[in-house]
């Protein structure tokens, strides 16, 4: 196993304990964080309320729901959970880092930065605080760097203008627009879109980018967006454009982003009333190493019927169009030219889902993550949707670091400690060596064994 968090193969080992163990509050809080990190928030919610009424006050659950209901966008439910938990166990920093993005998700910018600060400031005692704590750094440093009150500094704000945290040590400048259409005027909204384009946002964010974040553009704001971006991208080494929305193909070679304000009655109105994909790769050209669009809009087109019946003569395409972008340019689609997306059943697309996944991997090379996104997605699907990448980059670089590797000074032993189903088996954990493999001890069989091998997955070891 490589050295990612392995969230599908903690899933199936929490489920052999199960099987054997039905009432096992802890597995069943691990199965729902392994959901969670999934995007299956549905499944990942009926499992974490399940662990809540069976493990009562155990702040690690209350806090693996409290984050379920934040991503749901359930913040009050969420701060409640946050309260309950830090009252229980007031050291846990991951809580706090977390009760405070859902304090900027609610707009209130002060507790935001209190709790980010709080989180700062108290030791790690899970490997899970440390991504949490570098995540509040990221939040709390971009707060800073707008004024209170401004429309920047609310993170509850439709759009976020810009969104610029400190930048991690490497030279490169990094900026991008992400966009969400879902809320169409005339057709059927996109469920997932809005959601889709607000996480590779705050993922972005947290990789360094300079992030314009865009939700529901008409037509002449999604001109006035893309002129803006493309005179911002000279001046940054990368520059990415993520869109999430309807896209169509007319004429078997032109592709189009539809704004939410399109009528499209006929085929003919395309020209005037859509964004052309051109115009969008022309915004990215300017970058100076890394020049990357990325497409989740290949779904089936609503405007189809009526634009058909218009009588016109150029052909209306199901998917996107196969295109040939510059040299230099990566453009990558949610679907192959031809076929369609799906929105999903969850709050991400299946194409998201995995692109967030893969964006929080450190070291993964551009193409290598496409390449991952493109066999995640095909399985997820049954092969009806495939992703596929077009172009080629002139530079090769990793999107940054997410997830800490773990392993050294006995850390293994302290992840697994930390949710081993039985107390007899969390001090046999802790009773260790710092060795990432299971101990040779007779104890460490069956149901406990699962549970070593789920939690060792989260983190990337091989048990």
């Amino acid at each position: 196993m490589d050295d990612r968090g392995d969230f599908d193969r903690a899933i199936a080992e929490y489920e052999k304990l199960l099987a054997a163990h039905p009432d096992d509050g802890r597995a069943l809080n691990g199965r729902a964080w392994g959901y969670a990190q999934k995007g299956q928030l549905d499944k990942a919610s009926a499992d974490s309320e399940r662990a809540v009424a069976l493990l009562k006050d155990e702040p690690n659950a209350i806090h693996t729901r409290a984050w379920i209901y934040m991503n749901k966008g359930q913040l009050d439910l969420a701060l409640a959970d946050f309260d309950r938990a830090l009252s229980i166990a007031p050291e846990l920093a991951g809580a706090y880092a977390d009760r405070g993005r859902a304090y900027e998700l609610k707009g209130d910018r002060d507790k935001a930065v209190a709790d980010y600060r709080k989180s700062l400031s108290l030791k790690s005692r899970q490997i899970y605080d440390d991504k949490a704590k570098a995540a509040a750094l990221q939040h709390l440093t971009a707060l800073a760097a707008v004024a209170p009150g401004s429309a920047a500094a609310s993170a509850g704000s439709p759009d976020r203008e810009a969104a610029k945290p400190k930048e991690p040590s490497q030279a490169e400048k990094r900026v991008a627009l992400v966009i969400g259409n879902g809320a169409y005027a005339n057709v059927k909204a996109l469920k997932n879109a809005d959601s889709d384009a607000r996480a590779v946002a705050a993922s972005l964010q947290q990789l360094g980018f300079e992030v314009i974040e865009k939700h529901d553009l008409t037509l002449a704001e999604l001109t006035k967006e893309l002129k803006a971006f493309g005179d911002r991208a000279p001046g940054h080494d990368w520059a990415v454009v993520y869109y999430a929305g309807h896209g169509i193909e007319v004429g078997g070679i032109n592709y189009y982003l539809i704004p939410v304000d399109a009528e499209l009655a006929a085929a003919t109105h395309v020209d005037d009333e859509a964004m052309p994909l051109d115009r969008v790769l022309a915004k990215v050209e300017g970058a100076k190493k890394l020049r990357l669009v990325i497409l989740d809009a290949c779904r089936e087109n609503p405007f189809a019927v009526k634009m058909a019946s218009a009588g016109t003569t150029r052909s209306i395409g199901r998917g996107l169009a196969r295109i040939e972008p510059e040299a230099g340019v990566l453009v990558a689609y949610s679907a192959k030219d031809g076929q369609v997306a799906q929105d999903g059943d969850g709050s991400n697309s299946p194409f998201a889902q995995s692109l967030l996944k893969y964006l929080d991997e450190p070291g993964l090379e551009i193409n290598m993550l496409f390449r991952r996104v493109h066999d995640d997605v095909k399985t997820a699907t049954s092969g009806q949707q495939i992703p596929f990448t077009y172009g080629a980059l002139s530079s090769r670089g990793a999107l940054l670091q997410g997830r800490r590797r773990v392993g050294e000074k006995g850390e293994a032993h302290h992840a697994a400690a930390w949710t081993h189903p039985r107390p007899w088996a969390r001090s046999l954990a802790r009773a260790g060596t710092g060795s990432p493999t299971l101990p040779k001890h007779s104890c460490f069989q069956g149901p406990v064994r699962s549970a070593w091998r789920a939690r060792h997955a989260f983190w990337g070891f091989v048990a």
